[in-house]
């Protein structure tokens, strides 16, 4: 697992999933911006998670993907 803001503090959308797609991760966001690069222009990635907390149970996250990375199987992925 890899977390984007422990090797750079802002990227574009775009360049993730270039980085995501040259490692074959899997990426996980709460930006919803990545659903549209995949799916409506069709950019290539080996697979987007689209994560939704509220905020009132936003620090409840951290602990929630680390749960779900393993059940789902996950072996690689960066989480954005």
């Amino acid at each position: 697992m890899l977390a984007v803001n422990e090797f750079q503090q802002r990227s574009a959308d775009k360049e993730l999933l270039d980085l995501a797609m040259a490692d074959d991760r899997i990426l996980l966001t709460e930006d919803k911006d990545f659903g549209w690069l995949v799916y409506a222009a069709r950019v290539d990635s080996p697979g987007v998670i689209l994560v939704r907390f509220r905020a009132s149970v936003r620090g409840l996250l951290a602990e929630a993907i680390t749960k779900l990375v393993p059940a789902l199987r996950i072996t690689y992925c960066v989480i954005q």
